[in-house]
């Protein structure tokens, strides 16, 4: 099951039609995600991080299948960042949303669920050091996708180009 606001959709609707084009349908970013994964041959438990401009989606995959996700306020203008004057940290900010989105998941259906990777795509996988602070702050291994040698913020689009009639 997946949703999504019905403002959003009218205003992509409205748009398709000022310019004279025929929408035929509005794809999400988890599922796009997950059909670049499963293009990719992605198994077994795993997170995957989004990390756009101005916000992330996490999502968990449970045996190869996408399960729960979830977006988050942090994206790469506030990890891009070095120095914060107010203490902020927002890899440590992304580590811990990405936690409490496990431990919710946890809670409503898996008490057992384990990941065994991390896969971070989007801009975010652009950011020196990105991989390790998260694989440091999660304890997973990580690697950052990059679909056919495209680079990690083209993970959305090439998910989208996937998509089948």
């Amino acid at each position: 099951l997946a949703a999504v606001r019905r403002e959003l959709a009218a205003k992509y609707r409205d748009l398709f039609i000022q310019t004279g084009l025929r929408l035929r349908v509005i794809d999400l970013v988890p599922l796009a995600l997950y059909r670049l994964f499963r293009t990719l041959g992605a198994r077994g438990n795993a997170i995957a991080v989004d990390v756009g401009e101005n916000y992330s989606h996490v999502m968990l995959m449970e045996d190869g299948k996408l399960t729960f996700s979830r977006a988050v306020n942090i994206g790469c203008r506030e990890m891009a960042k070095v120095a914060f004057p107010s203490g902020l940290n927002p890899a440590a900010d992304l580590v811990q949303e990405i936690r409490r989105t496990l431990d919710f998941y946890r809670m409503q259906k898996r008490f057992g669920y384990d990941p065994e990777r991390l896969l971070i795509c989007g801009g975010g996988g652009r950011i020196p050091n990105m991989a390790a602070l998260l694989e440091e702050g999660l304890g997973i291994s990580s690697e950052v996708v990059n679909p056919f040698g495209l680079g990690p913020e083209f993970a959305v689009a090439t998910g989208l180009a996937l998509r089948e009639r």
